[in-house]
């Protein structure tokens, strides 16, 4: 994978993040903004398992909650979209240090 398309996933996981930090509504609110930026990721051309595992996860958890955008998701509880959160937290931070190590060695 070259370094560009992980730095354009990376990207899109930082917006993400930034969604989830600074938006003021409701968390679920916040996820159902920053979900369709991790759902841009091809997980098929990530470099490592672990990061793969990770995406695909966030991923089947948010179709699995937000099934469709313009769709009432009711009362979700903080016990389910805490650990989405969680994670795309935690995989912003696993593509930086994927990036930092030179995951294909290229420059």
């Amino acid at each position: 994978m070259s370094k560009s398309k992980l730095a354009f996933y990376q990207g899109k996981v930082r917006e993400a993040v930034g969604i989830l930090v600074t938006n003021p509504s409701h968390l679920k609110d916040r996820l159902v903004k920053a979900g369709p930026l991790i759902l841009l990721i091809n997980v098929d051309e990530l470099p490592n398992q672990e990061l793969k595992d990770l995406v695909q996860s966030i991923k089947t958890r948010l179709a699995a909650n937000f099934p469709d955008e313009g769709v009432s998701i009711g009362r979700k509880r903080f016990k389910t979209l805490v650990p989405m959160a969680e994670d795309i937290w935690s995989l912003y931070f696993m593509l930086e240090t994927e990036l930092r190590s030179g995951a294909d060695g290229q420059s």
